[in-house]
């Protein structure tokens, strides 16, 4: 059976947004995929004013099967 993979881009025009945004995701399961990317977004009189992040993560989504039996011992 094939893995279900959830695939998800984070984009932000701040540095520490971006930052928070994807330590989140990373805490909550999702791995990165790919490098991040930073471009100039905006330019101003010749010089970059904004800066655009961006970052691909994915995350296993397949569902857990059963055993069929249970690995817990039972509570006397």
């Amino acid at each position: 059976m094939a893995a279900e993979l959830h695939f998800r881009i984070v984009e932000a025009f701040d540095s520490q947004e971006f930052s928070t945004a994807i330590e989140q995701l990373l805490a909550d399961g999702w791995l990165l995929h790919g490098p991040m990317t930073a471009f100039p977004n905006q330019m101003e009189e010749g010089k970059v004013s904004t800066v655009r992040y961006v970052q691909a993560l994915i995350k296993d989504a397949t569902p857990k099967r059963k055993t069929g039996f249970s690995t817990s011992m039972p509570q006397i």
